[in-house]
């Protein structure tokens, strides 16, 4: 599972007691075969008293064999197959009635490999956003439309996905959230009604299917135009400052498409730059030409910690011992977010500078929800960038408002949200569909301190 932005990797194990698991009506679906009869699952709240307490009773044998058998999900995501299908009764949590509209019906469409002996990494990652999502919808109980929210194990499988698909309660979903597969992902979106249904894309962001279908949501703010606002930024934060960009030979230069057009644009706008460019590990001789009394700031051609490593310590003396030295900067990418104990504290003594889709902001609200996190699943929430947990609560927090807010219609423009890590600001820009548009800058003060602004 690609972020783009960054990557993280988490776990899951048990959680949540099972009367939780009742009380929030809430499982994950598992469609394990394209042969599956998908028909009997369609009409399964038809189903007689009887059928649905052997049903029932049927559920909890294959839910404690699971637990025996292998590393359970959690315990408030109850996994079924295709023989178990009169549990879609108690497939949905509701939330309040509104006025505006009796209810809406969200699905969330991802690989969560419940058919794995052992989940790996992804499916884990994608578990913990769906503990996250559930938490938010959870605190959101007490007010508005009721939301009907379901979950199905797409396998990573394009067949599996079609199969989802083809059931005949998908035709009722207000909104669906999408797996990271970008062939996957466009065919949830081609099978839909274009009119009636909203697919969030938060994870496949190589599909640019939000350029020609408007009812698509692109969560991430596609690459180019995130470069753009950042080279934006660039230039406001840095108008009295000499660029010099790094590079070493034969090394990493992962964000060369971002410095080539930073360097058009500077070349534009006749403001002249210096490359430095060295080996193995960059040395005081290779920052010989640079005059203690000009105000720099570095930009490297990598975001990896490795080349970070390698250029860090030296650039910190030279900033500490030249003249301008209080003036000067680095300016450096997403994945140095990542960076921990004195790699992170490199960042304050650099007064680096980042820009990102994503930040945690440590306040109240973030210890609050953490907690409840933790009392719910009985662990903590998984330590990654971004977190995962984080970026399930922050997308139910702004999908279930807005759909209450705009009686279901993203394009109605009250949807803007601002979240515990992501922000969501919809924008039609050159797009059918719609775009988030928020991108962070983020600064690491030498006093130790971070601030953000919005780019």
């Amino acid at each position: 599972m690609s972020l783009d932005n960054n990557e993280a990797a988490v776990s899951t194990e048990e959680s949540a007691p099972a009367a939780e698991q009742q009380n929030r009506k809430v499982v994950i679906e598992t469609v394990k075969s394209p042969k599956a009869d998908v028909a009997d699952a369609g009409n399964s709240t038809k189903s007689s008293k009887k059928d649905t307490a052997n049903n029932t009773k049927k559920k909890k044998k294959d839910k404690e064999k699971r637990r025996n058998d292998k590393p359970a999900t959690e315990n408030n995501v109850a996994a079924n197959n295709e023989n178990s299908a009169a549990a879609d009764n108690t497939e949905s949590e509701a939330i309040s009635t509104a006025p505006e509209k009796d209810e809406y019906n969200i699905a969330l469409m991802l690989p969560f490999m419940l058919s794995e002996e052992k989940p790996t990494r992804s499916a884990e990652m994608f578990t913990d956003f769906y503990k996250g999502f559930l938490l938010a919808a959870k605190e959101l109980s007490s007010e508005g439309a009721k939301i009907n929210i379901k979950a199905y194990d797409t396998a990573n499988s394009l067949d599996t996905v079609n199969v989802i698909m083809s059931r005949r309660e998908m035709s009722n979903v207000d909104l669906i959230i999408g797996p990271d597969n970008e062939q996957q992902f466009d065919a949830i979106v081609s099978a839909v009604d274009e009119s009636k249904t909203f697919v969030v894309n938060t994870f496949a962001t190589k599909s640019n299917i939000h350029l020609t279908k408007s009812n698509v949501i692109q969560t991430n703010l596609p690459r180019e135009q995130m470069y753009a606002k950042a080279i934006d930024a660039f230039m406001r934060e840095n108008a009295k400052r000499k660029p010099v960009f790094i590079t070493r030979i034969e090394g990493t230069a992962d964000k060369d498409e971002f410095t080539t057009a930073l360097k058009e644009r500077l070349t534009a706008n006749g403001r002249p730059y210096a490359d430095i460019i060295y080996d193995n590990v960059l040395s005081d001789t290779n920052l010989a030409q640079l005059s203690p009394d000009t105000a720099y700031v570095f930009v490297p051609v990598s975001g990896s910690r490795n080349e970070f490593i390698k250029i860090a310590s030296t650039l910190r003396q030279f900033k500490a011992n030249a003249n301008a030295g209080e003036d000067m900067a680095v300016f450096g990418y997403p994945e140095w977010l990542m960076l921990r104990g004195s790699l992170g504290e490199y960042l304050n003594a650099l007064d680096a500078m980042i820009y990102t889709r994503f930040f945690e902001k440590i306040d109240l609200t973030k210890i609050r929800v953490g907690e409840d996190f933790t009392a719910t699943y009985g662990k903590p929430m998984i330590e990654a960038v971004p977190s995962q947990a984080l970026l399930g609560y922050d997308t139910a927090n702004f999908v279930i408002r807005a759909l209450r807010n705009n009686h279901g219609d993203f394009h109605a423009g009250r949807s803007d949200y601002e979240g515990i890590q992501t922000s969501f600001i919809l924008k039609k820009e050159n797009s059918a569909g719609l775009i988030n548009n928020s991108l962070l800058l983020v600064k690491f003060n030498a006093d130790g301190t971070t601030s953000v602004s919005k780019i």
